[in-house]
């Protein structure tokens, strides 16, 4: 009677022992499989949110500051203050100082022309470094990233595709009379 109360209990271990190794297996590949698939997925997620975080951080200044050194020029453009540097004949002679200390002067034009081309090439300069830096990231996944995304969007919209004029009498404006007409 003890030997089979002996065996039994052996049979018995036998069995509980198995389903403890299936139940340790099957905790095992549920856990590797969290581990792999959703631990690791979130993980790259929250390091992407805080490498995308730390470019915009890296990036607003400048930007900022380029677009408003631009913005300065352009307002002082459309108002009409000084605007006759933007000329291309500023381009042909170099001189080689200030002769009078008016804005007049060749000098100081050409030196106001090349500062606006200046500030025009450091805003996309600053736009082109940015992008190369977030176009591998999810960057629409912040709120300021996509509202960056979208400005810096319209402006290369705006300049690069020629959308600048959208009035309904374009064809008659003065600044495409030297086109041909289609």
């Amino acid at each position: 009677m003890l030997s089979q109360l002996v065996a039994l209990s052996a049979k018995d271990l036998l069995g509980l022992t198995v389903l403890g190794s299936l139940i340790t297996a099957v905790g095992t590949l549920v856990g590797l499989a969290l581990k792999e698939h959703f631990f690791a997925r979130s993980f790259e997620l929250w390091k992407s949110r805080r490498i995308l975080e730390a470019l915009f951080q890296k990036y607003r200044d400048p930007l900022l500051l380029a677009a408003d050194e631009l913005s300065i020029r352009l307002k002082e453009v459309c108002d009409g203050y000084g605007a006759e540097y933007l000329s291309s004949s500023l381009l042909e002679k170099i001189p080689n100082r200030m002769e009078v200390t008016w804005a007049s002067d060749s000098y100081y034009q050409r030196y106001k022309l090349e500062s606006t081309v200046y500030r025009l090439c450091a805003l996309f300069g600053w736009f082109e470094l940015y992008r190369q830096e977030v176009v591998f990231l999810r960057s629409s996944r912040a709120r300021h990233n996509r509202r960056l995304e979208s400005a810096i969007s319209a402006i290369r919209e705006v300049i690069a595709d020629g959308q600048m004029n959208a009035s309904e009498d374009w064809l008659d404006w003065a600044d495409v009379t030297s086109f041909p007409q289609p």
